[in-house]
């Protein structure tokens, strides 16, 4: 690296960088020379703005606390940098309008919203029509309605397909509304039922027996029929409100 010590002023001044009216820096942008006069195409000012009309390379990591505005405009795609070079960088090109980054030697387009027509996410299928609009094709569900015959048994979830024995310790016995649509029960002892993750309009079925005396939670109406330990009880039971149930009995005949 070349230094002045020992130089003379006559024999150096061109190598040295003024601004351009030699005088000191304000707060308009002013570019920056040699000793000669020759501009530089760099500006600055005290407030630490600088114009540069060439290129930058930067080595480093730029570091902004502010709003960025950084230009990605190419005429076309054949004026794309090397991707290979600038792998990571985006490019727009304008005669496509759309964006693209670079990566692994290519550049890699983005779709525009308008691109995206069908989207496939676990088996479901969403497709932007242009004449009906957004629809779920699977199961045959659109956006205002369900199609005739499209939801069959096997889409259905565990709470109206399935049967389990409800959890029971020390005479108090849950019904989850949640796990099953039958649940089936020997009594071993007298035993409270209690309901959980129940709403209203769901209905359950309780096959019951046991020579024990079963109770339901305050609230519950029984309608129809009583209970009796020496045969099979088919019990239903419906939610009618926050604190309500109405529960029918029937006994194997």
């Amino acid at each position: 690296m070349a230094t002045l010590n020992g130089t003379q002023i006559n024999a150096t001044f061109g190598g040295l960088i003024k601004l351009t009216d030699n005088t000191q820096a304000t707060g308009t942008l002013k570019e920056l020379t040699d000793g000669n006069g020759n501009g530089l195409g760099i500006f600055i000012n005290t407030s630490g703005s600088l114009t540069a009309q060439g290129d930058v390379l930067v080595q480093g990591i730029i570091d902004s606390t502010g709003g960025n505005k950084i230009s990605f405009f190419f005429n076309d795609q054949s004026n794309f940098p090397s991707a290979s070079t600038y792998h990571g960088a985006m490019a727009h090109s304008h005669a496509d309008g759309k964006m693209y980054f670079a990566h692994s030697g290519s550049w890699v387009e983005l779709a525009l919203a308008s691109d995206i027509t069908t989207a496939t996410v676990d088996d479901l299928t969403i497709e932007n029509d242009p004449t009906n609009g957004l629809q779920v094709k699977d199961l045959g569900i659109t956006t205002d309605k369900i199609a005739d015959d499209s939801i069959s048994y096997s889409k259905m979830s565990d709470e109206f397909t399935t049967g389990s024995i409800p959890t029971s310790a020390s005479g108090v016995s849950n019904l989850d509304f949640s796990a099953s649509q039958v649940f089936t029960m020997t009594l071993t002892e007298d035993t409270g039922f209690t309901f959980s993750n129940d709403e209203i309009g769901m209905v359950k079925d309780l096959v019951l027996t046991g020579e024990f005396s079963p109770s339901f939670p305050v609230g519950s109406k029984i309608i129809a029929g009583t209970y009796s330990g020496a045969v099979s009880n088919f019990i239903q039971i419906i939610k009618t409100n926050t604190s309500e149930y109405w529960i029918s009995i029937s006994k194997e005949a």
